[in-house]
């Protein structure tokens, strides 16, 4: 996803909630979104426009694309780690 829509994006939220946002804060969102597929995106802030009376915070846009997206990617990040761990112990292994 580009930053230009991102910025268009919560720009009109920023009309609908009379909240400016900073460039910092901007890049914030641009940061953890700029992986995400548009349409992902534009939906669960759609849906974090429609189901709130306040501005949507990165984490109210995540928990509308999967409110188990956080633990999904702490769980992924453990597998990578023990994978690692896994292969340094085969590796020392070979060279005794």
């Amino acid at each position: 996803m580009t930053k230009q829509t991102i910025s268009f994006a919560l720009a009109t939220a920023s009309e609908i909630y009379q909240k400016q946002l900073s460039d910092p804060a901007l890049n914030v969102y641009y940061e953890i979104f700029k992986e995400f597929e548009d349409k992902i995106f534009l939906k669960a802030l759609k849906e974090s426009v429609m189901s709130s009376k306040f501005f949507p915070t990165p984490a109210d846009i995540i928990y509308q694309i999967d409110p188990n997206y956080v633990e999904k990617q702490k769980w992924a990040e453990w597998v990578k780690e023990k994978e690692i761990e896994e292969d340094k112990n085969n590796d020392n292994k070979r060279i005794q």
